[in-house]
Parts: C-alpha cells; structure tokens; sequence
C-alpha cells in the first residue's frame, strides 16, 4: 500500500485529497483517488505541521 496527497481544511473541516496504490493478493495493484477507508487493526500517518488552509478552486485552469 501507498498513498500520497494533501490534508487541509475546507469550510473549517478536515480534507483529505490521497492517491493511493494497493496491492491484490494475486499481485496486481490498482490504484486511483482514495475516498472512504476502514483500517485494521492500525495505521500510522506521519503528518508535517504546516499551514493547510487553502481557497476553494475557482474551476479547471485556476491553479498553475
């Protein structure tokens, strides 16, 4: 398992925007956005302070 990605804050809630790459016990993988997760029994996130405040995109093209 892999992902990458962003947490933020959006309307003063928490948001997540992760890439993920999981392995299939026939090892294929497939991977794609990840939107809802159950995780047992653990995982561990390792998060950098920083300022995760971000304006809502206007639209395609708004940010470079």
């Amino acid at each position: 398992m892999s992902f990458q990605g962003n947490a933020a804050l959006r309307e003063e809630e928490p948001f997540l925007h992760l890439h993920v790459a999981l392995g299939r016990s026939d090892l294929t993988v497939i991977g794609g956005h990840l939107r809802e997760a159950i995780v047992h029994p653990t995982l561990e996130v390792w998060l950098p302070h920083g300022a995760g405040r971000r304006p809502p995109d206007k639209g395609p093209g708004d940010r470079p």
